[in-house]
């Protein structure tokens, strides 16, 4: 199973939320995501992000501002395909630009575009947003690599 990085950038003055249209990638290629992808060898899920952030948005995280709010199980006909590492930021410097993997574009917090993300994504990502709740681990089913959601079990 391949370990994964994902990252919520949210600004909390404009009440936004950063994404990115994905242009590469093992998944979700057209959909809107946050920065992430894989961590290369020996790299921590901290690492990753920074790097992954840095090398499709070209922003900096403040290391300290870098919180993990979710850890989910992607399975692929019924088999575990991916473990994805998600943070949540609120800081960063540098302004998003365009890279060969992803177009960056701010969207209000109220109005999450969730038609034009990942299926499971609108089942996990409101928790992961929502200030008051804990880290926490949920199981997303696809009958296909991130294609033909099926559900979402979290741990309690």
């Amino acid at each position: 199973m391949r370990h994964f990085t994902l990252a919520l950038l949210i600004d909390e003055e404009h009440q936004t939320i950063l994404l990115g249209r994905k242009k590469t990638g093992d998944y979700g290629i057209g959909t809107l995501n946050g920065p992430g992808g894989s961590l290369e060898d020996g790299e921590s899920p901290l690492e990753g992000i920074i790097r992954e952030t840095r090398e499709e948005f070209g922003i900096e995280l403040a290391l300290d501002e870098v919180q993990p709010v979710a850890t989910l199980t992607c399975h692929a006909g019924g088999t575990p395909d991916a473990l994805v590492h998600v943070f949540i930021s609120h800081k960063w410097s540098g302004a998003p630009k365009e890279s060969d993997e992803m177009i960056p574009t701010l969207v209000p917090l109220s109005a999450i575009p969730y038609e034009h993300m990942l299926e499971g994504d609108r089942h996990w990502m409101p928790r992961a947003l929502n200030k008051n709740s804990e880290p926490f681990c949920a199981h997303i089913f696809y009958a296909n690599r991130a294609r033909g959601f099926v559900g979402i079990e979290f741990d309690e």
